[in-house]
C-alpha cells in the first residue's frame, strides 16, 4: 500500500534532503515553494521566502510504515513525532473543466460534457492561459460575445488556449492572429478545431522585444496581460501609429487603471467600457472621431 509521510524541513537543505532520500531509494518526493504574494504598482510580485521552513511529502510504498518512519529518522536524526503519514490517494488530473457561465447564453466546456447552455465554446486547455476560469478572460469574453466581429481583422496578445480567439472567430471575424511568448500553436489549432473554426493564426512572438510584420489594417487589438506589459508592447509595435479602432485591454489590476486610461487617451483614444471583477479590470477603448 502507499502511504505519503511528510515532515518538515528548511527550504534551503530542499535539495540536500532530497538527495538524501533519494539515495536512500526514496523518489516520489515533493514541497511547496514558500512564495511570498504582495502588491506592487503592476500588480503582484512573488517572492520566495529562503528563511521558511517547508513541508516535505514522500510518497512510498510499504507494508509497515513505521518501519519506513524508522529509516527516515535515521537518515536525518530526527524524532519519530516529527513525521506524520497517511494512505496516499492518488489524484486524477485529468478531470474535465466544469463547465464555466460566461453570461445567459454561452458557456465554456471541455469536450467530455454536454452543452448545457444555448452556445458552447469547447476548450481542452494543455497549460495554456485561458481557461475561462479566471475574471479577466470570462470579462474580455462578456465583451466579445456581446459584439458583431463580422469582416473584422484582429490581433490577440497573449493568446494562451485561444479561447478569445476563437469567441471573436464565432462572432464573424475574418481574420485572427493569435500571438503568445509562449509556444502556442498546437493548442490554439486544437481548440479553433474543437470548436469548427478555421483561419486563426496562431504564432509564438515576443512582442516586447521583437517586432511583428500586422496586416495593414487592424481592426481590433486584444491584450490580456497586464498594464506594464501591455505599454511596452503598445510601443515596441508603434500600434498607435497604426491607427488600431479599438483595443480591448485586461489582465489589469485596479490600482494601475488609471495610469492605462491616462496613457490611452492622451494617445487619442476614448474609454468606452469597464468591467470589474474583483481586483480585475478589462476596459475597451476606441478611436477618438
Amino acid at each position: 500500500m502507499e502511504y505519503q509521510f511528510m515532515f518538515d524541513i528548511p527550504y534551503v537543505k530542499a535539495d540536500e534532503v532530497m538527495e538524501k532520500l533519494a539515495a536512500a531509494g526514496f523518489f516520489n518526493i515533493y514541497y511547496n515553494q514558500p512564495i511570498a504574494v504582495s502588491r506592487n504598482e503592476n500588480g503582484y510580485q512573488y517572492q520566495i521566502e529562503e528563511t521558511q521552513n517547508v513541508r516535505l511529502h514522500i510518497i512510498s510504498e510499504s507494508t509497515s510504515p513505521s518501519e519506513t518512519i524508522d529509516v527516515i529518522t535515521r537518515l536525518f536524526n530526527i524524532e519519530c513525532d516529527a513525521i506524520t503519514y497517511e494512505k496516499y490517494i492518488p489524484q486524477d488530473w485529468q478531470q474535465p473543466i466544469p463547465a464555466i457561465s460566461i453570461n445567459d447564453e454561452w458557456e465554456i466546456i471541455s469536450p467530455e460534457n454536454d452543452p448545457s447552455a444555448k452556445y458552447s465554446i469547447i476548450l481542452d486547455s494543455m497549460g495554456g492561459f485561458g481557461t475561462g476560469s479566471h475574471e479577466t478572460t470570462r470579462d474580455c469574453l462578456k465583451v466579445i460575445l456581446d459584439k458583431d466581429f463580422s469582416n473584422t481583422t484582429i490581433i490577440d496578445v497573449g493568446t494562451g488556449s485561444g479561447v478569445l480567439s476563437i469567441a471573436a472567430a464565432m462572432k464573424g471575424a475574418e481574420t485572427v492572429i493569435a500571438l503568445d511568448i509562449e509556444p502556442c500553436e498546437r493548442e490554439v489549432r486544437l481548440n479553433a478545431g474543437l470548436n469548427n473554426i478555421k483561419g486563426i493564426q496562431p504564432a509564438q512572438k515576443d512582442l516586447i522585444h521583437e517586432k511583428f510584420k500586422t496586416p495593414m489594417s487592424i481592426d481590433w487589438v486584444f491584450i490580456n496581460i497586464g498594464s506594464d506589459e501591455t505599454i511596452r508592447i503598445m510601443e515596441k509595435q508603434d500600434l498607435f501609429d497604426r491607427k488600431v479602432n479599438h483595443f480591448l485591454i485586461s489582465g489589469i489590476v485596479e490600482w494601475s487603471m488609471d495610469k492605462l486610461v491616462d496613457y490611452f487617451i492622451t494617445n487619442g483614444y476614448q474609454l468606452i467600457d469597464t468591467k470589474k471583477s474583483n481586483e480585475w479590470v478589462t476596459m475597451q477603448f476606441s478611436l477618438m472621431p
